[in-house]
């Protein structure tokens, strides 16, 4: 079913206000949502009047109001951890077209708890309630990179055992990566734990702690080029954004 215009510009509206880090204006909401002035004023007018949106009358500029908090805050009390993250989960698969997987760490290795399927299935070493070195996956090593110093080593005394050509076994390259994952948020795999298949995911959990999983998009390697890469980093960072910010504004604790 078509969506209904006037209703898509309120929510696109919603969402756009929701990603920016101050109030924008008529002239800035209207190019954020790819709409005319004209059209936007009108509903601007109203959502500002039932208190959705809040206008400052000094500087023209709007922002989120207080009934769109009181909607959020009421799903907040309604849903868990896990009814917000199947949720995302299935966002992302929508506007990647790829399948979405969440695991946790255990030891040293990655358990897979949820996978969403896209609409292009594709073959892959992990599956729900499968096991695999966190090393040679992009879930684990979003996680790892959150290990305290020296602890990564004492995971693996046996050292790093390739589950494909192209896993990393040293730990020094391992470590370079986390280092990578620090610094980008995103952690990658090539090829390191299904051949022919590669991964991008992030870490989700509160600010100042542990990470409580990890949320990736996996991808055959014919269909990986820089711009679907970049598109796919970039939906998964506003994912862990999304998530840590609805966790952090509620008063449970994220847990699986």
């Amino acid at each position: 079913m078509k969506e209904h215009a006037p209703t898509q510009r309120v929510l696109d509206i919603l969402e756009f206000l929701s990603k920016q880090e101050a109030p924008c204006t008529l002239t800035e909401i209207a190019a954020g949502i790819g709409a005319s002035k004209s059209t936007v004023f009108a509903v601007l007018h109203t959502m500002a009047q039932r208190r959705f949106l809040h206008l400052d009358p000094a500087t023209d500029r709007y922002s989120l109001g207080i009934s769109a908090f009181s909607v959020g805050s009421a799903y907040l009390e309604q849903a868990d951890f896990l009814t917000l993250l199947r949720g995302e989960m299935r966002s992302v698969v929508e506007d990647c077209g790829e399948i979405c997987q969440m695991g946790i760490l255990e030891g040293g290795e990655v358990l897979y708890l949820i996978k969403i399927d896209a609409p292009q299935p594709i073959r892959m070493a992990s599956f729900v309630g499968k096991r695999l070195p966190a090393y040679a996956t992009a879930l684990g090593k979003a996680m790892l990179a959150a290990l305290p110093a020296g602890q990564l080593r004492a995971l693996y005394p046996r050292g790093l055992e390739p589950l494909t050509a192209q896993t990393v076994t040293d730990f020094d390259k391992l470590e370079a990566q986390l280092e990578e994952v620090r610094r980008t948020g995103i952690a990658a795999e090539q090829e390191e734990s299904s051949e022919m298949i590669c991964c991008y995911a992030v870490a989700v959990g509160r600010p100042g702690e542990r990470p409580v999983c990890s949320v990736s998009v996996s991808l055959p390697v014919f269909r990986q080029t820089p711009e679907r890469v970049e598109a796919i980093r970039r939906r998964l960072l506003e994912a862990k954004a999304r998530l840590e910010r609805l966790t952090s504004a509620s008063s449970w604790r994220m847990e699986l």
